[in-house]
Parts: structure tokens; sequence; C-alpha cells
């Protein structure tokens, strides 16, 4: 998704009554939105509730992953004023945070301007005042995409062994690969990485991915 394309939109589907009801709070204040906006978008309920400025203490107490910078689909959180702020953060590039938001006009209810994509800057959303850091809604993955380059496709097998009845299929030119980040092994004449298919780990030489 090219977000650059969509600032100044609504990119929240504020008509998923399912999820933007009052069953998540009090509809257009800036907690609600954000609890609703995780569901949506990450499928995940962060089980937080209060007022804005204790969500990140609330999150940190939980053991849930917090980032000091921000991170795309994760929730920034303010200490400023009474209630604090939170919004969500769709996505962060190298120079800008583009995220949505609900109630930062203060006018507590639902508002033409709530869940539409803003942007900027990293440094200067940091410098807001109140800033405390972000709760992060997705973790970081063990595993990086790699591509197969076997033309005539790459065997992956249940040990690192070129032989024997441990073949489990073969991948096809081309396709993408989810490889276990920092594993590797040497056997029987080759260099191995696990590979994840579906919720199962595989082996495959690495000669033909890259």
């Amino acid at each position: 998704m090219d977000y650059s394309k969509y600032v100044g939109k609504r990119v929240a589907d504020m008509s998923n009554k399912k999820i933007y009801s009052s069953v998540n709070g009090i509809v257009g204040q800036c907690v609600w939105y954000v609890r609703c906006r995780a569901m949506e978008k990450c499928s995940k309920n962060t089980g937080i509730y209060g007022n804005a400025n204790t969500w990140y203490n609330s999150a940190t107490s939980r053991k849930m992953s917090t980032s000091k910078t921000p991170q795309s689909n994760s929730i920034a959180c303010f200490n400023n004023g009474k209630y604090g702020h939170v919004i969500f953060i769709e996505y962060v590039d190298k120079n800008y945070v583009y995220y949505t938001e609900a109630n930062a006009n203060g006018d507590n209810s639902l508002s033409s301007d709530d869940g539409v994509l803003k942007k900027q800057t990293i440094k200067a959303f940091i410098s807001r005042k109140g800033y405390r850091g972000c709760i992060c809604l997705e973790e970081k993955s063990k595993y990086k995409t790699m591509l197969v380059l076997a033309k005539d496709g790459l065997n992956y097998r249940t040990s690192c062994k070129v032989a024997g009845s441990n073949k489990v299929g073969t991948l096809s030119y081309g396709a993408k690969v989810k490889v276990l980040k920092n594993w590797s092994k040497t056997a029987d004449g080759y260099k191995w990485y696990k590979i994840k298919i579906g919720s199962k780990h595989y082996y495959c030489v690495s000669d033909w991915l890259g």
C-alpha cells in the first residue's frame, strides 16, 4: 500500500459496526478508536482500558512489546493533559509516520477527521508534548523472505539429508519462502536453511535461495 496516496482520506472502516461500536468504549474517544483500529487492522485486542495517559504503563506492566521509536501497526501513547492521548500508527518509513486518530479536536464525539490518515516527520512526532512511546501490535518477524532460484524447483525435507525418504515436497522457481533468521547448519556436504511452510518447519539446501 502506498500510504502517501491516502493522506487526508479516511482509511478506517467505521462502517464496520461489529468493531466500531459502543461495545469497545465511548464512541469518538481516542482510546475507543485505537482499540477498534487495532482489532480491524491487526486482529488484536489490547485488553487495555482506562484513560489514555495510563496505556503505556499498563502495556509495560503486562509485558507487552513496546518501543520508544514509532513502529508500523502500533499505538503511540501521550501523557499530556488531564487524560492523555493515544494514536494509531499505520505505517513508518525512513522519515515519516503515517497515523490515524480520534478526538484530536477534543469534541468527544465521532467527527469527520476521525480515522483520517495523517503524516508527520518522525522527529516532529516524537517531539510532541507528553510522548511516552508505542505499544507494538506486531512482533518482529523471526523469518526473512527469500526466493527460490532453482530452475527445476527446490526440494524440502524433514531432515538435513539429501537422500532417503525425508523429502516432503518441491518449491517452484520464484516461490517466496519464509526462512528462519540466524539459523543454518552444515550437513551431508551442504549448508541448510530451516524454512516454514504453514505451521511446520522443514529443511532445504541454501544454494538455491536468494
